[in-house]
């Protein structure tokens, strides 16, 4: 018997339905949940060179404005990671699963799971 049950959780509106089956499941098992929300490539930034076209001062200017663009969109996605970590927590905790560990992850959700 397992002891452990790994929930992947997106945001999605499958999402609820995933925490509410596994909680089942946990319950008929005794076992404890992991719940996990893997931020992808495009959720933390761009790894594309958009400076190649720019002339001379603009090129220092756009890549500062680009840079701090991307540091914002990577922080607005850790965000929202646990957040939905926080409200996958406490469905499966409302439906009685008595240890549940959320885990957010960045880059490759096969990676992240094999961890």
């Amino acid at each position: 018997m397992t002891d452990r049950i790994l929930a992947l959780v997106d945001g999605s509106a499958y999402s609820e339905s995933v925490c509410h089956h596994t909680a089942w499941i946990a319950a008929r098992l005794s076992a404890a949940v992991d719940v996990m929300h893997v931020l992808g490539r495009r959720e933390i930034g761009s790894s594309q060179n958009l400076s190649g076209a720019l002339t001379l001062g603009a090129r220092t200017a756009l890549l500062k404005e680009l840079a701090t663009a991307d540091e914002s969109r990577a922080r607005l996605a850790q965000a929202r990671g646990r957040a939905i970590l926080e409200d996958a927590q406490a469905i499966l905790q409302t439906d009685g699963v008595g240890q549940v560990t959320p885990h957010l992850r960045k880059g490759d959700i096969l990676e992240a799971v094999q961890e």
